[in-house]
This record gives C-alpha cells, structure tokens and sequence, in this order.
C-alpha cells in the first residue's frame, strides 16, 4: 500500500509512469588470477525470504516474498531460497580486499532459456504494493547496498536498503532510507556463523525493515539524480542471508 508525502493517506493503486527510470547501475566484482586462470573468488549468498514476521510482537504477512522456490527453482522444500549462480541468480558480496563489503542480488541476471528445463521459469520476487488483499506485483528487484561484510560479530547497524525495480513499475528504486520523510531504514544484524557441508564457518546475517516498515518511490530523472515521488509503500520485510564460499557450486 502507498501514501502520500503531505497526507500519508493511503491509495489504493500505483500511478503509471510514461518513461520509467533504469536500474541503477552495480559495480563490475573483482577478480584474481588462480594458475594462470582469472576467476571470480567472491564469496556468494543464499537469501531465504519471510513469508511472516514477528513485529511489535505481531506477527503478520510480509510486503516482499519470494516466488516462493527453492534455490534449483522447484516449489518444494527450502521455499523462498535464492543462491547466487543458481539458476541465473547474481548474489555475491564485495569482500575482496578494499572493496565494500556490500551485498548485491538480482534474481535473474543471469537467466537464459536454456535453464527452463531444470529450472522452471526465471525468478522473480512479489511486493505487495497495494496490501496483502491485491495481487503482488512480480519483478526482479536489483537489490544494492548493505555492506553486510563490514558488520562483526553479533553487530547491529540501521542504515538504507535499495530496491532497483528494474522498469516494473514508475518507482526506479523503493528505498528503505530515512532521509526520506515517512520511510524508514532496514536494521542489517551480523548472526552466529555456520558450518557448510566442508566443515568451514560462513557467515550469516538478518536484514529486516523496522521503523514504520515503509519505503520510499524515488524516480531517476534524465540526468541521473534521483528525486523524491512523495509515494510510501508499507513492505515489512526479513531475509535471512548466509555466506557460500569460494569456490562455489553453480546450477545447472
């Protein structure tokens, strides 16, 4: 759902936009050399997305899902998994050596038709922009920031969360950020670590909307600055993001 910025009343349908925005733009991830062989060592995610969360001791629906598939695409066990080189998913994280530790995803970057067999169609996640009573709007959000590497143990930081919403709707970004008047930010928590199958710690954090849970439409005008809609979507969110080391399994 979305209200204004001078009434914060809510509306019931997203304005059309003639020309939406791109994207915003990602970082190109470093490489190193392994035996003469350049390769990309950047540690990859799996991303599980909340259904439900509990808030203000409520526990209700969640604003952003997944499509509700595993990481190999099927809509049986682990639902709402995401992992970076499955299925055409981009999800790493900037942990090279003077990079910025932040994590980035997009959900079908690299999707081509011929992952259809073993992967069903390319993936997708569902925000509900209007409430929990509409149909979703489906897209493949490009999702930057959160310099999760950065976070030590058991740390907690409030800070923005963007959301590229990649031509789908007039909103080039939904902005978790408090610079906004009536949104709010994400609060990122580093979690214990876990083991992988090898043996080996990974790290693992929490990214969840807190605050009043909205978000802000923002809009990228013809010389690359975003501008401020005046539009707020109600999207409580939670995401739970775990390390893959490298080297990394891929699908198919």
């Amino acid at each position: 759902m979305r209200i204004s910025l001078g009434t914060m009343t809510l509306v019931s349908s997203l304005i059309a936009c003639n020309n939406p925005p791109s994207a915003p733009t990602s970082q190109t991830p470093s490489v190193v050399a392994v035996q003469g062989v350049t390769v990309d060592s950047h540690s990859r995610v799996i991303l599980v997305w909340d259904d439900q969360l509990t808030t203000n001791g409520l526990l209700i629906a969640s604003g952003i899902r997944s499509d509700g598939r595993n990481r190999f695409g099927q809509a049986t066990n682990s639902f709402n998994e995401y992992e970076g080189d499955f299925c055409g998913v981009r999800g790493f994280i900037y942990d090279q050596k003077t990079e910025s530790g932040n994590l980035e995803v997009d959900p079908d970057t690299y999707y081509g038709s011929s992952m259809g067999t073993a992967c069903g169609s390319r993936r997708t996640m569902s925000f509900y922009l209007s409430g929990q009573s509409a149909a979703p709007t489906n897209a493949a959000p490009h999702i930057l920031g959160s310099p999760i590497w950065q976070l030590a143990p058991g740390e907690v930081r409030v800070q923005p969360q963007r959301f590229g919403m990649q031509l789908v709707i007039s909103c080039g970004e939904l902005d978790f950020d408090s610079q906004y008047a009536g949104a709010s930010n994400v609060r990122e928590t580093r979690l214990a670590d876990g083991v992988d199958a090898s043996g080996a710690a990974v790290r693992r954090w929490r990214i969840e909307s807190q605050g009043n849970h909205y978000a802000a439409c923002v809009k990228m005008q013809t010389n690359g600055k975003f501008v401020d809609s005046g539009l707020r979507y109600y999207l409580p969110f939670g995401v739970t993001v775990t390390q893959v080391r490298y080297p990394y399994p891929t699908f198919p």
